[in-house]
């Protein structure tokens, strides 16, 4: 889902997509790890509670998850991983704040800390580069408008790939990755 999608769904909708994102194949206990549970509903239960039929506990889908104890509701949540995750270079907390429309700094700041600091554990850390380190991503446009060129052959010019001319530009991407290097400490 992209941003704008997400920015239509009502608090139900981004709570189940959570639920359907955190538990594919059913809610599971945080406390027992039992699959069997009750979704509780009325007006004495909030959205989303479940009730565990094996150890009687009752549970959310935001629990043991940077959302935990977080008053911001699941859609912003949703859309400021959005935000942060197809930001190319990176987003401050006040630019967060104004695109959330967020009362205060300090949440825009705690619920950016809270997703970085998500990004950088198991699973995710591991993904790009196996040994830590750093990976850096680029990219680039290849082909373009054709330039006036002279009339010799220009011998350091190299013919296009095949499938691929001046004017049909094509994107390229390229990946480097650095070894973490060891800092001495005193």
């Amino acid at each position: 889902m992209n941003l704008s999608e997400i920015s239509r769904l009502s608090e139900d909708q981004a709570r189940e997509y959570f639920e359907q994102i955190r538990w594919p194949h059913g809610p599971i206990c945080p406390h027992c790890g039992s699959v069997e549970s009750k979704k509780l509903e009325g007006k004495a239960h909030r959205s989303g509670l479940y009730k565990c039929s094996g150890c009687g506990g009752q549970f959310t889908a935001t629990i043991n998850t940077i959302m935990e104890d977080s008053h911001l509701p699941v859609r912003t949540w949703l859309m400021a991983f959005s935000i942060l995750c197809s930001a190319k270079k990176g987003i401050s907390a006040l630019q967060l704040q104004r695109q959330l429309g967020l009362g205060s700094y300090r949440s825009a700041w705690h619920l950016a800390h809270r997703i970085r600091h998500a990004m950088d554990r198991e699973p995710l850390k591991g993904l790009l580069g196996a040994a830590g380190g750093t990976v850096e991503v680029d990219e680039m446009f290849v082909g373009g408008k054709p330039r006036k060129t002279s009339q010799c052959a220009n011998p350091w010019r190299s013919e296009p790939p095949q499938g691929q001319s001046e004017k049909n530009p094509g994107c390229r991407f390229g990946r480097a990755w650095r070894p973490r290097k060891s800092a001495g400490r005193i």
